[in-house]
């Protein structure tokens, strides 16, 4: 069941706290870290992402916080809210397809994918500007920001990081490398991240996850725009 959960757009993680609390009920934090051997903090961030989507509540008692899961019906609607914003992306996408000077798209999916776009922003050369969205940290917190780290750091590649305020703790460890801003935002990015460097605009949708690499100058120059404008906005603690 945690695979189907992570098809539709849960983490790992998310899965896990979710289907512990559709079994036993309402629960603590502690009860919750022990059902699923996650540390405290990794089951924080997921409920928090979990009541982001509607998936848990959350009543305190006391000084005490208790969580219950909302039935599963609730991941339709889910879906549906997916479909919906894919229904409106395809016209833009499509224009995209259909102007003069075409961009070239390409799709990859999970770990490989992710190499893939790592020796091509490698290969670049060009500073990175990432809007991180929680729904993809998980996928993104790994091996792969570890190589990414390392390779980066003997490129000499800037890289300038926006993540939403509830991932701090990822944020924190990313300060740390070379070569790297952080800034804090108060709203998530939704399901996507977004990563621009030179003329390529990357979208990374889910834990698994799926990759577009659009390749054009306009495109590249329009997010880029767009992440200036929430760079600005944003916190750096």
């Amino acid at each position: 069941m945690e695979k189907i959960l992570q098809d539709i757009g849960l983490s790992k993680n998310e899965s896990r706290v979710y289907l512990a609390l559709l079994r036993f009920g309402k629960m603590r934090l502690k009860d919750i870290t022990g059902a699923t051997k996650l540390h405290r903090q990794n089951a924080l961030d997921s409920l928090d992402r979990l009541h982001d989507r509607g998936l848990i509540s959350i009543v305190l008692e006391g000084k005490r916080k208790t969580y219950s899961a909302v039935g599963p019906d609730r991941l339709r609607v889910i879906m549906e809210e997916k479909e919906d914003k894919l229904e409106q992306m395809l016209p833009k996408l499509l224009s995209l397809a259909e102007s003069k000077d075409k961009p070239k798209i390409d799709i990859f999916n999970g770990p490989e994918g992710l190499k893939t776009i790592l020796n091509d922003e490698i290969s670049t050369g060009q500073t990175m500007h990432v809007i991180q969205s929680s729904q993809t940290v998980d996928a993104l917190a790994g091996s792969y920001l570890s190589i990414s780290r390392e390779r980066r750091s003997r490129a000499g590649i800037t890289m300038k990081i926006i993540y939403s305020g509830k991932d701090r703790g990822f944020a924190e460890k990313t300060m740390s490398y070379r070569n790297t801003e952080v800034r804090y935002s108060d709203e998530d990015s939704g399901s996507t991240t977004i990563d621009i460097y030179g003329d390529r605009t990357v979208l990374i949708f889910g834990p698994d996850p799926t990759i577009i690499r659009i390749t054009d100058k306009e495109v590249a120059r329009r997010f880029l725009g767009f992440f200036e404008m929430n760079w600005k906005n944003a916190k750096r603690n």
